[in-house]
């Protein structure tokens, strides 16, 4: 599970949690070994190796060994210092290894969306790094939608209203090009969770070639997947009609309502800037030529504005700052920010600067 989110948006965190339980109740079975791991930027050890794999004993769905040992092995924070984010193609990187060449595995990563995501301070391999080509020499990516997952898993937040909105969590799957498939023992999967057959153990495993079948049965949580839980707060994840205006930008206003929790809504950038992360990004004239200093991000209830290439916000509405700022939805409409950093003269000297922004976040296009 991807863990940048947690602090930002703890119900997306719940969600995760309850689909990835939900994920080895409906389709794990005695004998199948499970691996729950953390990842941002790389894995990361959120419990010791022994204390995060398990080997499930029953195939009966309501066995509690089996529901209650996977939630509570499950992730419950991000990483200490977490700055949001992940990287993909490291974390699989990072996972293969720790396989050894086992070719009997399917990696399901969960994350709120499915591209890498960079952070300040951190950088991302890409798909073109070279130990992860070597990855899909060997593993197949299951492919999905247009943006890199392999589905989409919806659900459904109870809002303390009474009201409910809708948001969806994002599924990589990976599997070996060549499967060494387990012989299960007492019938096949599907007749394991239908509850004939507990309590079995499996054979040792059978090179076959054949292709986890199983994992197929995964997209059958988008059809049943609707998780009913209640949220912190009635900000949530549902965007509405909310807005993202900024002074002096082109573009300068941008519909929250398409954005997903963790995805970025715009880049702050100069003329002539030359982006790398396909990113959207706004220009605004102010700011030096070819710089990006600050992107806004969405979070639940709002937005995060935060800095890039070494600048912080300084100030939001008068108040002293130190890096980012959070921004809700609902309360004050118009904002005004100060970001610092250092920047490049022509001739190499180092100066450093303050920029003004001007923002507000206003509903139905106000």
């Amino acid at each position: 599970i991807k863990t940048g989110f947690f602090k930002d948006d703890p119900v997306k965190a719940e969600a995760a949690r309850e689909i990835a339980s939900k994920l080895v109740n409906d389709l794990a079975v005695a004998g199948d070994r499970v691996s729950l791991k953390a990842f941002e930027f790389g894995l990361w050890e959120h419990r010791s190796p022994e204390n995060s794999t398990f080997t499930i004993s029953s195939s009966a769905k309501d066995d509690p060994n089996k529901t209650s040992a996977i939630a509570d092995a499950l992730p419950k924070a991000p990483k200490a210092g977490s700055v949001g984010g992940h990287d993909l193609e490291r974390t699989v990187v990072e996972i293969d290894q720790s396989l050894n060449g086992a070719s009997d595995a399917v990696i399901v990563l969960l994350l709120n969306s499915a591209p890498s995501q960079g952070a300040p301070g951190e950088k991302l391999i890409g798909g073109n790094d070279t130990d992860f080509q070597a990855v899909l020499e060997r593993w197949n990516r299951v492919k999905g939608t247009k943006e890199g997952a392999s589905l989409e898993i919806p659900y459904k937040v109870l809002l303390p209203n009474g009201g409910s909105t809708q948001a969806k969590l994002s599924a990589v799957i990976f599997a070996p090009k060549t499967f060494s498939s387990v012989s299960l023992s007492g019938g096949s999967r599907s007749e394991l969770l239908a509850g004939s057959i507990t309590n079995t153990q499996s054979n040792p495993p059978s090179s076959d070639g054949g292709f986890p079948l199983w994992i197929l049965a995964i997209p059958v949580l988008v059809g049943l997947g609707f998780l009913g839980f209640r949220a912190f707060s009635s900000g949530g994840n549902s965007g509405g009609a909310w807005s993202l205006g900024i002074d002096g930008a082109i573009p300068d206003r941008f519909a929250l309502s398409s954005i997903t929790t963790g995805r970025t809504i715009v880049e702050l950038v100069g003329a002539n800037y030359q982006s790398n992360s396909g990113e959207p990004t706004s220009q605004i004239r102010k700011i030096p030529d070819g710089t990006a200093i600050a992107r806004f991000v969405r979070v639940a209830g709002g937005v995060k504005l935060e800095g890039l290439n070494g600048f912080e916000v300084k100030e939001l509405n008068s108040d002293t700052h130190s890096g980012v700022a959070i921004i809700k939805t609902g309360t004050v409409e118009n904002h005004d920010a100060v970001l610092g950093g250092n920047v490049l003269n022509s001739n190499g000297v180092s100066r450093e600067i303050n920029i003004n922004l001007s923002f507000r976040l206003s509903k139905d296009g106000g």
